[in-house]
């Protein structure tokens, strides 16, 4: 009797080792870690418990690495991209530049030991199949289906040999499908994923970083050689306006030593909340609606053997509650950088509202990563009726039914297309409303796709073309499963 018990108490705890934990209520607090002893690392912090998981990425793989100083990631499609400025190791396997990882386990995917001879720098998905690596010498195509590193783009290279000259910075996907990076000395170079190659360059010699606010806004920074301003991009047109900042302030200049920009979006309004050009100390904040520049909008408290400062990219934002969130470390030297704090703060009162001590290590703390745990959503649409050679405009906006709980609506890709185009012709103009014209009588339906952040799903209108006659019935989208495109 004892011996069964004990038996099934051994099985009992195999069982539960063989469960991975899934890190889906908290924030990822990716680590260059300690240079020259270890790999890149990544703690969580776990809004249930209030409390940091440390070492997750190693604790959910066995003998697999980050790479060394390991700077920034990105979730898309599911999966954590790793992006690390050395390798780790001589194992391809292990401590590449470009890790992968399932985004909720953690789980190995995949390791790429070089890119090209270049430092890793950043990361942006493409579609469900493609993304780009941008390095110290250039942005490359990576197959995510067979993880692999492919060609560069052309029209992005760094031939100097120096990791300090023309690096590629932030990159991020723009709702038009587009991709526009920031290559340092030069400014935004727009990139056609169909054919791989930059199609235009916005020159911006000073550039930082490149946002989007709530409302679908694209801007850069620029900080450097007497020159502080926000640049507002108009995608379409690629047409810009420059706003001057006062007092020489804009977000801090970090191609030295490259890092993600310290620069994040308010979820509720056209605010950003930035580390600038003037202190290490305090947040500042901008209102793009208001033109308001609250300059030291959070300051951060006294360490414990010296002032805290901001460490990596330094801030982020919960895209679901729109709290933001301070990493620290103690100003000094040596054992000073062992003791590292997280603040949370409301953004409303500008007040912290919970601090944490993190467990004394030398973690250099690069960036917050926040889960991706839901899908694009397409709203119920009215079925539709209407006669043959009858064009109905503007029949609904493609934005106006799409939407997003955790990622910015205004970054969502909407197509629609018609399932027969002999039946009905569907036409979306720049600002995507919708037109239809009847060609023939008979039935068909349009398809809308929705692709946020990597996630695809998609919904069905019903369209009838009569002889004579039109109307409007209810309709609902359900047809909402994930898809490939």
């Amino acid at each position: 009797m004892v011996r069964k018990l004990l038996l099934s108490l051994s099985m009992f705890i195999v069982c539960v080792s063989a469960v991975k934990a899934e890190y889906t209520n908290g924030v990822f607090l990716l680590n260059e870690d300690w240079f020259g002893h270890t790999s890149g690392s990544i703690n969580y912090y776990n809004y249930d418990t209030e409390e940091v998981e440390y070492e997750v990425y190693k604790g959910a793989n066995t003998d697999k690495y980050l790479g060394t100083t390991s700077q920034f990631a990105q979730i898309f499609g599911g999966k954590m991209y790793i992006v690390s400025k050395q390798s780790y190791g001589s194992n391809e396997l292990t401590g590449g530049k470009l890790v992968v990882a399932d985004a909720k386990t953690l789980t190995h995917l995949a390791s790429l030991q070089e890119l090209d001879g270049n430092d890793g720098r950043s990361f942006v998905g493409v579609d469900t199949k493609k993304g780009y690596v941008g390095t110290s010498g250039g942005i490359y195509v990576f197959d995510m289906e067979n993880y692999t590193l492919g060609k560069s783009v052309d029209g992005v290279s760094s031939t100097s040999g120096d990791v300090y000259s023309g690096q590629v910075g932030d990159m991020l996907r723009y709702r038009d499908g587009k991709v526009y990076a920031v290559v340092q000395d030069v400014g935004v170079v727009v990139i056609n994923p169909e054919t791989d190659c930059v199609e235009n360059t916005i020159g911006l010699p000073n550039i930082v970083s490149l946002f989007v606010t709530t409302d679908g806004s694209l801007y850069a920074s620029e900080s450097g050689n007497n020159v502080y301003n926000f640049v507002k991009i108009n995608p379409f047109t690629l047409e810009y306006e420059k706003i001057e900042m006062p007092n020489g302030m804009s977000v801090q200049n970090q191609w030295g030593s490259w890092r993600s920009s310290s620069v994040v979006c308010d979820i509720n309004s056209n605010t950003i909340y930035f580390i600038g050009t003037k202190s290490s100390k305090y947040i500042s904040s901008y209102d793009f609606d208001s033109g308001e520049l609250v300059e030291q909008f959070v300051t951060v408290p006294y360490g414990e053997k010296g002032e805290q400062i901001f460490y990596g990219t330094g801030l982020g934002i919960d895209p679901m509650s729109g709290e933001l969130m301070i990493t620290t470390t103690e100003s000094g030297y040596s054992t000073h950088f062992q003791r590292n704090w997280i603040h949370f703060v409301n953004v409303k009162t500008a007040e912290i509202e919970k601090t944490l001590r993190l467990e004394d290590y030398y973690w250099f703390t690069a960036m917050p990563v926040y889960p991706d745990n839901f899908e694009p959503e397409i709203s119920e649409v009215s079925s539709i009726e209407l006669k043959v050679g009858e064009t109905l405009s503007n029949v609904f906006n493609l934005r106006d039914v799409v939407c997003d709980k955790d990622n910015n609506d205004n970054l969502i890709i909407v197509k629609v297309a018609s399932y027969n185009n002999s039946v009905c012709e569907v036409t979306t103009d720049a600002d995507e409303n919708v037109s239809l014209t009847g060609l023939v009588e008979g039935n068909t339906s349009l398809t809308i796709t929705a692709d946020s952040n990597g996630k695809v799903v998609r919904g069905q209108i019903n369209v009838s073309v009569k002889g004579n006659g039109s109307g409007i019935e209810e309709f609902e989208a359900t047809d909402n499963a994930p898809v490939e495109y």
